[in-house]
């Protein structure tokens, strides 16, 4: 059964009021979007998403959908410094990894060996970079997993 069905079904099922109440609990997929606590929408696109709080006209843009949810879990908790973070690192990775294919290209073009070992210096710093940024971004994940765990935990509809 797909979703949209079973989400139909559910509906039939359970009463309005519930339905509603339940929503602030889960996720929900639509074509590309997904809804997070029914207050947020995620628009998948090829290259990036868009997540929308929806009781504001502001868009945000993330390279995935994980650090999007994990935006998005933040800003439910109201951790508006860390969410500032996440948001100013998914920025600095999308920036380090077009750094890096540029410093590959250069690299691959170059005959001079001092021209080369210069950019595989610069491509090393920029994968050490990517790597801390990646490891900061793990622990913003690993915030939004415990409130979501938490939360799903002391929910009365599990």
């Amino acid at each position: 059964m797909n979703e949209q069905k079973m989400m139909r079904t559910l509906e039939k099922i359970v009463d309005k009021n519930l339905y509603d109440q339940l929503k602030e609990h889960i996720v929900t997929q639509e074509d590309n979007n997904y809804w997070l606590f029914n207050q947020y929408i995620i628009t998948n696109h090829q290259d990036h998403c868009e997540l929308q709080k929806i009781t504001s006209d502001k868009s945000y843009i993330f390279s995935n959908v994980k650090y999007a949810v994990t935006w998005a879990t933040l800003d439910k908790t109201n951790k508006i410094p860390e969410c500032e973070r996440v948001l100013f690192l998914d920025q600095c990775l999308f920036g380090i990894n077009v750094n890096l294919k540029i410093q590959e290209r250069i690299f691959k073009k170059s005959k001079n060996t001092d021209t080369m070992l210069l950019f595989n210096t610069k491509y090393t710093e920029e994968k050490l970079k990517k790597k801390r940024v990646i490891a900061e971004l793990d622990q913003f994940i690993t915030q939004a997993k415990s409130y979501q765990r938490n939360k799903f935990l002391s929910s009365s509809y599990k």
